[in-house]
Formats: structure tokens, sequence, C-alpha cells
């Protein structure tokens, strides 16, 4: 009875010890379940935290970008206020010179350069026909006053106010800033291949220009005064003789020496005549009849060398042929010899 009671007490302490163990383990599996959870929980709280800062930034950025932007929609209304407060004043100025009635020069020129005057025109109504015209355009002077009638003038260019030059081809009323090279107007090079940017004028005629030359196409019922009522002889006369045949009316056969148009100078004490070009003269004669004889006895030469080179080789060949057969006939009798 007392080894039963014994070996029973040793099973229940050993379950008791199984049970204990079982409960710690337990005990350790929660603990460390929670733990894992815990871990979870804070790495869940993390990226959270994490996603709202990512958040938080693309939001800041948002904001900057939008801050730029309206920054940059603030300057440019600021530019194009400054710029329509520019132009109203710009306009402003010009209706207040109109206003005024400032002399506004326009050049009117004859057809030739020692034929020109300056005519003065106060009334910008005179000149509305004109505006919004093209250089090298044909315009009627009924509207600059009847002084001016009849007549029909081109217009050849002018400058505007600045003093900057119109140029044909830049198809607008405004200044341009344009790079030049040699060949081209309103420009002269310096040095050779220099290429310049420079400001030039458009070739449409508007309200800005200061002076605009007008050249005169047709004449019209009434005189200029100082333009078309004097007429100026010419300071120098032709000098190709086919012109001054043509001024003069000579025929072929007549000296064109004789009618030269001769310069005084010096108070009539002296007088100059220009060398008459494309001349024909007995001296141009013989010297062309030498030159087609040196060329002639050139070609003769030429083709005499020609002919007897020609020959020559023929010859040469028939002194070959004979050296070949000269030189067969002696290997075939050194045969005969051996044989």
């Amino acid at each position: 009875m007392k080894l039963k009671t014994a070996i029973r007490r040793g099973n229940l302490a050993r379950k008791e010890g199984q049970n204990k163990q079982q409960e710690k383990a337990a005990k350790a599996h929660g603990q460390q379940q929670e733990e894992a959870a815990s871990k979870i929980q804070a790495s869940l709280r993390g990226n959270f935290a994490r996603e709202e800062a990512h958040d938080r930034q693309e939001e800041q950025a948002a904001t900057k970008i939008q801050a730029v932007h309206r920054g940059n929609l603030a300057r440019k209304e600021g530019q194009e206020r400054q710029q329509e407060k520019v132009a109203q004043e710009t306009h402003d100025r010009q209706q207040e010179e109109a206003a005024t009635k400032i002399q506004v020069k326009r050049g009117i020129f004859g057809a030739t350069a020692a034929e020109r005057r300056m005519i003065e025109i106060d009334d910008d109504k005179k000149l509305y026909p004109l505006f919004d015209k093209r250089m090298s355009a044909e315009v009627s002077g009924d509207s600059l006053g009847d002084d001016f009638k009849g007549y029909i003038f081109r217009i050849g260019g002018g400058n505007d106010k600045q003093g900057f030059p119109m140029k044909q081809g830049v198809l607008c009323n405004n200044r341009v800033r344009l790079l030049f090279k040699k060949g081209m107007s309103c420009f002269r090079e310096r040095r050779t291949g220099v290429r310049k940017r420079k400001s030039v004028r458009g070739c449409i005629v508007g309200p800005d220009l200061a002076v605009l030359s007008l050249v005169m196409v047709k004449k019209g019922e009434q005189d200029i005064p100082g333009l078309t009522d004097d007429q100026k002889p010419r300071r120098l006369g032709p000098k190709r003789a086919s012109n001054i045949r043509k001024l003069f009316g000579l025929e072929k056969k007549d000296d064109v020496r004789q009618f030269v148009v001769r310069r005084e100078i010096k108070e009539g004490k002296k007088s100059k005549a220009p060398k008459i070009q494309r001349l024909i003269t007995p001296s141009l004669l013989q010297r062309k009849r030498y030159f087609k004889a040196v060329v002639r006895k050139r070609m003769e030469s030429g083709k005499e060398a020609k002919a007897a080179y020609q020959q020559r080789l023929v010859e040469y060949h028939h002194e070959q042929r004979e050296v070949r057969a000269a030189e067969l006939q002696k290997k075939k009798k050194g045969k005969k010899s051996d044989d």
C-alpha cells in the first residue's frame, strides 16, 4: 500500500510539474505573441507616420509650386500692365505732338540729284493717304495740297524721329533689329566679312516718320518752285562714244572727238574733256588686225608642227618595222647554219 501511494504521489508530482511547465510555456508563448503584435502595431504606426509625412511634403511642394505660378502670373500681369502703360504714354505723346502741329519734314526729290526740295507739312490730315503704304509704291500728290495736283510720286524711303532709316523688305511699321552683312542696304562693312546687328525702320509708312522721301514720277499741272520751274544744265556730258553720237545725232563716219563736252576750269582759262570710252580709232583697228594676225600665224604654225609630227611618226614606225624584220632574218639565218 505504501508503495502504491508513493507511486501515486510521484505521478501526481510529475503531472503537476508537467502542468506547470505547460503553463510557463503557454505564458511565454502568450508574451511572444503580445510582443510580436506590439511590434506589428509599432511598424504600422511608423508606416502611417511616414505616409503622413510624405503627404505633408507633397502638399508643401504643391503649395510652393502654386505660389511660384501665382508669382509668375503676377509678374507677367505687371509686365503687361507696364507695357500697356508705356504704349498708352507713347500714344498720348504722339497725339499731343499731332495736336501741337510740330513741323514734320517730308522731302520731295526730283529726277536728278541736283533737283530736290524739302517741304514742311504741318497738317497730318494731308499725310493720311500715305500711311500704310510701302516703299516703291506710287501715290497721288492731290492730298498734299493744290500745288501738287496731278503729280504722282514714288515712295523712296525715309527716317523716323530718332533717325533710323527705312529698309525695303521689312514688312512692318516699327523698328526692328536685323543682322546685316556685306551687300545689304543700310549697312557698310568696316572690316572684311564682319556682320553687325543694327536697328532699322520697316518699309511701311506710319505717323512716327520725321522725313519721307518722294520721287516725282509724273508732273502735274503746276510747277513746284525750285524743283520743276528751273531747267538746270548737266554739269558733265556723256563719255561713251555711242552716247555722244546719240546726243548730237551723229553718223558713224563723223568724228566723235570733235563733239566732246568740255568743262571750263579756272574761269575760262583752261578746259577739261573726258576720255572717250569705246572709241574706234585707226590705232585700235591696227591693234585688232595685229592680234588676229598673231592668232592666225600661231594656228598655222601649229598645223605645220602637227603635220611634221605625223610625218615623223610614220617614218619612225617604218624604221621600227625594218629593224624588226632585220632581226627576224638574222634569227632565221642562224637557225639554218645550226642545222
